[in-house]
């Protein structure tokens, strides 16, 4: 059963549906977006870009769903950009900044422990101070 997302003005998937066999193959029995676009409306009022939606890529990669970004260049759907100078790798389906981090956390010599973090507005990477409460999900924010 075929699937398809919506897309908004800046590619981000605002409905998902899975329409039946016949609402999306035309008489030759080929999938058929016109075929598809036609029956939509019996299913749902949102309106779009609508395309078809792989459930999920067969090398892995996202499921078209709400929120998330669709690259039309390498079809494939991404969590939303965290940055707007980081680019898609279409390998890991991920988003990356411009250039690496410099390096995991460290301790300066003293009690304070660094850690990188990006900053936007300088488009690099930061040294700050490691919060108190630190756990593995502020590396999994500051490294991903």
């Amino acid at each position: 059963m075929p699937h398809l997302a919506c897309l908004n003005e800046d590619n981000i998937v605002i409905e998902t549906i899975m329409l039946g066999n016949d609402d999306c193959f035309n008489e030759n029995q080929q999938l058929d977006l016109t075929t598809a676009l036609s029956a939509i409306p019996r299913y749902t009022n949102v309106s779009g870009n609508w395309i078809f939606a792989e459930h999920l890529h067969e090398d892995g990669g996202y499921q078209a769903s709400v929120g998330k970004w669709y690259s039309q260049e390498h079809d494939l759907f991404a969590a939303p950009k965290r940055y707007a100078s980081w680019v898609i790798n279409p390998n890991t389906r991920d988003w990356e900044p411009p250039f690496t981090v410099p390096g995991p956390f460290f301790t300066n010599g003293e009690t304070t422990e660094k850690m990188w973090s990006w900053d936007e507005s300088q488009i690099n990477w930061v040294l700050i101070d490691v919060p108190e409460n630190h756990n593995d999900a502020v590396n999994e924010t500051c490294f991903n």
